[in-house]
């Protein structure tokens, strides 16, 4: 795994973390919809409803976990980012890698707030990634690069 792609989970974890939040939602509306769901409001159900309900139920606290676990992983994989980053002494590039790998900002936006094109910028993000791995190599900072995912 090259360093770019070790980076790039970030990007990967937080996408599946953004999927199963919209997976609860969707859940959440499921149950919104569902013909006895206000409980509230005193109504027979039957009993496919109220196994439909806690099953539903079920499934969205078992997807929070899932979701907290992955929020776990991407705090300790931006905790080694920021290591790999904070390893590079020009500051400009620091702050390139960091808004692209710990606020996982686009191309685009990195450029606009730095008031550059997007092709300077992927141009010193270059620069930043070589300078990045000659730090990883001499201060063995992440040996081999271990995927989070």
């Amino acid at each position: 795994m090259t360093l770019r792609e070790y980076l790039n989970q970030a990007f990967y974890i937080d996408g599946l973390i953004r999927s199963n939040r919209l997976e609860v939602e969707r859940l959440r509306a499921l149950i919104s919809v569902t013909p006895g769901s206000d409980l509230t409001k005193p109504l027979i159900r039957t009993q496919a409803q109220k196994r439909y309900l806690e099953n539903t139920a079920l499934k969205i606290a078992a997807l929070e976990a899932v979701i907290q676990a992955e929020i776990d992983d991407l705090l300790e994989l931006k905790k080694r980012i920021r290591r790999i980053i904070n390893a590079v002494d020009n500051a400009k590039l620091r702050l390139i890698l960091h808004k692209r790998y710990i606020e996982l900002k686009k191309w685009h936006e990195i450029a606009n707030e730095m008031n550059y094109g997007i092709r300077r910028i992927t141009q010193l993000h270059g620069q930043a990634i070589a300078i990045a791995e000659e730090a990883v190599k001499k201060h063995c900072l992440l040996f081999p690069y271990e995927p989070m995912i």
